[in-house]
């Protein structure tokens, strides 16, 4: 792949897509479009679509601006496998306050 801003950026969707152990087909689902379409955005043989970009970072629990760029806020490297999958579990806690909960949790757990 080369090193355009749109190369880099499906690049990242590949990463995370394969962290997530989603394969082409999954992850076309999720989007609402084609595995043919997906395959070749990939590929690099069609465009990524702007319209596919939120969808994409929320999907593949990311911000947007995360697609764009080589580090994530914070990191010193991209998203483990494991940070993504604590993001998703997070995300389908239902009531805020057992969000809050966890979060005491986490980071008490950070400062021991």
């Amino acid at each position: 792949m080369g090193s355009s801003l749109s190369t880099k950026v499906v690049e990242k969707v590949w990463r995370l897509r394969k962290s997530l152990g989603l394969n082409q087909g999954q992850m076309a689902k999720k989007l609402g479009i084609g595995q043919s379409t997906y395959s070749s955005i990939e590929k690099g043989t069609s465009d990524l679509r702007l319209l596919y970009i939120p969808k994409l970072a929320e999907v593949l629990g990311v911000e947007i601006w995360q697609l764009f760029t080589d580090l994530d806020q914070g990191q010193t490297g991209p998203l483990s496998p494991e940070e993504i999958e604590l993001i998703f579990s997070y995300r389908n806690i239902a009531h805020s306050k057992d969000k809050k909960s966890l979060l005491q949790v986490a980071k008490s757990m950070g400062e021991g």
